[in-house]
This record gives structure tokens, C-alpha cells and sequence, in this order.
């Protein structure tokens, strides 16, 4: 039978109990693992791409339903049926909250980690970004919305709150960028930058995340980059997007977070305000069930500029903007 939150929660917390008890005399345990929060040199708030890829495909919002994403990543022939990278050059971006909702949380984070060596292998890449989820697990393991990672992290037999504090796949956790530069595209889990210049935005998040951990302002606040919804809607969105923009500078943002960003078409990837925002969140999970999975697919040639496509488990991807 499933153990509830709170079973979990009562169960951890009496390891640690008997692990502070342990402490003060007799055999010493083990030293925990660090909480530094990360190295901000070798592992900086973004990651900087050349925009020299081809093709780059974009997802999000994965929240457990590793079965669906790897049909997705089969059926546009990103990788094989054996689930290897078969992708070649391509850039595959996936724009965080890959643990809750549903449980398959840690199989997708091995799945990327693994996919992130066979595309590097073959000159391409594979890069992971934070998601809400995933910084609200590392600042309280135990949250409320944890319930279906803690559930796959028992099955692993890991303790929760080492992992968030950096063992295990924590330690991968807390390395994850924030968001993504490549050419003139901009991607984030949530997009708002509040304006706010690229190197303004990085001295923000570290200087915060530093003091405050992963449950920092500049990370958990309502209007943050990993947080923020429908941040866009104001009386005049056109200014809005674009002041944040012309801070990084970018012509277009990805983002994922919100499945109700495009309105009434859950479950799918789209645009809005003329190619300035791409929202990619599609409801995957099982958890959410508005679909089977959508990728966001960006086309660059020197010919005849960019095409931006959905792309869906069958079928050729569908272009939704040129430039």
C-alpha cells in the first residue's frame, strides 16, 4: 500500500532523530553532504549557447510521465528505440519541473543525465534547466507538492533530505541552470525576467540564492523566473514582453509553467504577441493528462531564416511561425 506524506515525512524525520542521537556519542556517522548551494563559476546561472545549432528542440513540464516523453522523443526520431540519442547535432532543451505530479520523477532525471552524455558524444547537447519544483524540493524536501518524488526516492532507497542537500542525483539538482541563452532566444521555466539585464538578473539569483537557498525571492516569489504566470497579461503586454527582452537581449522567450498560457488550447505548444512568447508547457504528466506530450522545435537556416514547429508523438512537425 502507498505510504501517505505524512507517513513519509514521520519516517525521515525519525532517521534524522536517531541520527542526531547517534551523534553525541559512541560511533560518529557518516559527515552529511555539502550545502554549499553550488559553484557559481563552474556552474553559472545560465547556460550561454553559441546559436549555432540547426535545430533545437524544446520541452517542459514532464512531471513524471517518462513513458510519454520518451514516445514523444522516439516518435520525432530524437532518439531510438533502444532510448539512445539518435539525434546527432540537434540541441534538446528541457525547461524543468521533471519531478511531482506523478511519480517517474527519478527515472526521467536518469534518463536525461544519460541522454545528456550520448548527445554530447554524438555533437549535440542536452541541457536541463530548473524548474519550480525542482527548487522547492531542494529548499524543503518535504513540501506539500512532493508526495509522488518522495515516493520514487523511497523506492530507491534515498533519503530525501540528503538528496536535496547534494547526494545522489541532488548533487546534479543544484547545478541546474536557471535559463538558457542561445543567439537571440531566451528560455526559462517561467520566462519573467522583470526587465531586468541578463547580468543584472544572474548578480540577482546568485546573490539570493546564496543567502537564502533554493527558496530564495529571486527563485520562489510569485512574479520570479521560476514562478511567475500569466506575468505577461498587464495593460499593455506588448511593452511588457518587450522590456524584458531588450534587457537580455532576445527576440523570442520559451518558456513552460503554464498550461493555460495559450488560453483555451491546453496540450499543445504555441505563440503569442507575433513570436515574442513560446509556451511549451503541454500537460504531459499522467498527472495532468492534457496530452501525450509536444515538443517546440526552432529551424535556423541562412537561406530562408527561422521556422518554429509543434512537433507531436506522430506525425511531422507543423510550422506556427516564420522569421
Amino acid at each position: 500500500m502507498r505510504a501517505s506524506l505524512d507517513d513519509l515525512s514521520k519516517r525521515w524525520l525519525s532517521s534524522l532523530l536517531l541520527l542526531a542521537a547517534c551523534s553525541s556519542g559512541g560511533a560518529q556517522p557518516s559527515p552529511p553532504p555539502t550545502t554549499d548551494v553550488r559553484d557559481w563559476v563552474a556552474h553559472p546561472a545560465f547556460a550561454i549557447e553559441t546559436g549555432s545549432a540547426a535545430r533545437v528542440w524544446v520541452a517542459s513540464d514532464i512531471h513524471g510521465g517518462i513513458d510519454r516523453f520518451i514516445t514523444l522523443l522516439q516518435g520525432q526520431s530524437l532518439i531510438d528505440a533502444s532510448r539512445s540519442w539518435s539525434a546527432g547535432a540537434d540541441h534538446l532543451y528541457v525547461l524543468g519541473d521533471m519531478i511531482d505530479k506523478a511519480e517517474g520523477g527519478l527515472a526521467t532525471i536518469h534518463f536525461l543525465q544519460g541522454l545528456q552524455a550520448q548527445a554530447a558524444a554524438a555533437g549535440g547537447e542536452v541541457v536541463v534547466t530548473m524548474g519550480n519544483h525542482e527548487a522547492e524540493f531542494l529548499a524543503d524536501p518535504m513540501n506539500d507538492k512532493a508526495s509522488p518524488f518522495l515516493e520514487d526516492l523511497e523506492g530507491a532507497h534515498l533519503d530525501p533530505v540528503a538528496v536535496a542537500a547534494g547526494a545522489d542525483v541532488g548533487a546534479w539538482m543544484r547545478q541546474l541552470p536557471i535559463g538558457i541563452v542561445d543567439g537571440d532566444w531566451f528560455f526559462s521555466h517561467a520566462g519573467n525576467t522583470r526587465g531586468l539585464t541578463l547580468s543584472a538578473l544572474e548578480a540577482d539569483i546568485q546573490t539570493d540564492v546564496t543567502a537564502h537557498g533554493f527558496g530564495g525571492r529571486s527563485l520562489a516569489a510569485p512574479n520570479s523566473i521560476l514562478e511567475a504566470e500569466l506575468w505577461w497579461e498587464t495593460a499593455d503586454p506588448t511593452a511588457t514582453v518587450d522590456s524584458c527582452l531588450s534587457g537580455l537581449p532576445a527576440k523570442h522567450l520559451v518558456f513552460g509553467h503554464d498550461p493555460a498560457a495559450l488560453g483555451q488550447k491546453r496540450g499543445s505548444v504555441g505563440q503569442l504577441l507575433d513570436g515574442r512568447l513560446f509556451p511549451v508547457d503541454a500537460g504531459m504528466s499522467p498527472a495532468v493528462n492534457d496530452s501525450q506530450g509536444a515538443l517546440l522545435l526552432i529551424e535556423r537556416a541562412p537561406a530562408t531564416g527561422t521556422t518554429v514547429s509543434a512537433a507531436f508523438p506522430a506525425g511531422p512537425p507543423g510550422a506556427i511561425f516564420q522569421e
